[in-house]
């Protein structure tokens, strides 16, 4: 679901289609992925996921903080995470809180940037993005309570 947001402008606050920031991106992913699945398998509780989702803005701060996520890891930069938390839909946090990426495989990431201004792939060896070399936490999201 959060391929499906790739080029979409960066807007601040945003998390639809039409703009969409860093910490709206995984949240959007993961509300879209819920209600399919919701319908799919005929399970109410994902359409829950979906709504508590829409219902609690979670910025990359709160993420970071464990704010319906648990903390996995923590590297100098993205590319020294362990291979085993390099897993589809974990989120990777600035370990400052102020941005946060979703890994699509051990090597790759997407985000909401606001330096090219879109939601962009990246490599976690692409050191001349900023992001991929400053401190970062892994996190997960977490069932609902």
């Amino acid at each position: 679901a959060v391929r499906a947001y790739d080029g979409v402008p960066y807007v601040w606050g945003g998390e639809s289609a039409v703009g969409i920031d860093c910490s709206g991106l995984p949240r959007a992913a993961r509300r879209s992925a819920a209600v399919t699945l919701a319908w799919r398998n005929a399970d109410p509780g994902l359409l829950r996921v979906a709504a508590r989702d829409w219902l609690v803005d979670v910025p990359a701060k709160g993420l970071l903080a464990g704010v319906g996520t648990a903390r996995v890891a923590a590297a100098d930069r993205a590319g020294l995470l362990p291979k085993a938390v390099m897993t589809p839909g974990t989120l990777i946090n600035t370990a400052d809180g102020s941005h946060v990426m979703v890994v699509l495989d051990e090597d790759t990431l997407i985000e909401a940037d606001p330096l090219p201004n879109k939601v962009i792939v990246v490599r976690v060896d692409d050191l001349t993005n900023p992001w991929m070399t400053t401190p970062v936490v892994a996190v997960r999201f977490t069932a609902p309570r």
